[in-house]
């Protein structure tokens, strides 16, 4: 086309001279109507088109390398911090099975908590990102979600406080009631021992045989209770 409308403007400067030769302002074109004004009005117009068309598409070009760019830094992120997430929630489910001493756990605790809270802009991070990709995308395809990385996050979050307030409890029982650090490590071995899924609570079955594995009589008590009700 660009070809056709250079041979149409030489076309247009011919018929000019043409014109001059004999004395003529402008030549009538029985053939048509169009005239090289409206053609190159026209062209114009077109041109301008071309160039918004191209415009748009240069910048939704970089839009969509932006959004793309976006989605692999989410996913990077979001690897890394799931990845965190379940090694520290392995470390929190292992705080009670080993031989440190309360203090030591607490101390534990607090410091995970400390890791946590490290890694809090990362996740605001991931919430920032997350929203750009709802915009930009109608269907998010990720291998980690943001909704599951809020609840790991929710859920570790929730069992440091948890575990921490029952240990903190655990010390205040030791020194109400005097136990010996010895005591302490039989309760909390037995306790291990029956708390089989490692979920830091026993079951009504599981509770009464823990009792009875460190001398109390389950059967005793049970009839004390009859006869008093």
């Amino acid at each position: 086309k660009e070809k056709e409308y250079e041979k149409i403007k030489d076309l247009e400067v011919e018929i000019d001279c043409l014109c001059k030769q004999i004395n003529r302002n402008s030549i009538a074109n029985p053939y048509t109507n169009v005239t090289t004004s409206m053609l190159h009005e026209q062209w114009k117009m077109l041109q301008e088109l071309a160039d918004q068309r191209r415009k748009e598409s240069e910048e939704e070009k970089k839009r969509q390398l932006a959004s793309d760019q976006v989605r692999k830094l989410f996913i990077q992120l979001a690897t890394e911090l799931n990845g965190w997430l379940e090694q520290t929630q392995g470390r929190l489910n292992n705080v009670g099975l080993g031989e440190a001493s309360l203090e030591e756990q607490v101390e534990l605790l607090n410091n995970l908590d400390v890791e946590l809270e490290a890694q809090r802009p990362k996740l605001g991070e991931l919430e920032d990102c997350h929203q750009q990709l709802q915009d930009a995308y109608e269907d998010l395809d990720l291998p980690v979600s943001m909704a599951t990385l809020r609840s790991v996050w929710n859920q570790l979050s929730t069992g440091l406080k948890y575990t921490r307030n029952e240990i903190e409890n655990q010390i205040l029982t030791r020194d109400s009631k005097g136990l010996s650090k010895t005591q302490l490590d039989d309760l909390r071995r037995c306790f291990n021992h029956f708390d089989k899924d490692h979920t830091g609570r026993l079951e009504c079955p599981e509770f009464k045989a823990c009792l009875v594995s460190i001398g109390h009589s389950i059967v005793a008590e049970d009839k004390k209770q009859r006869k008093t009700s």
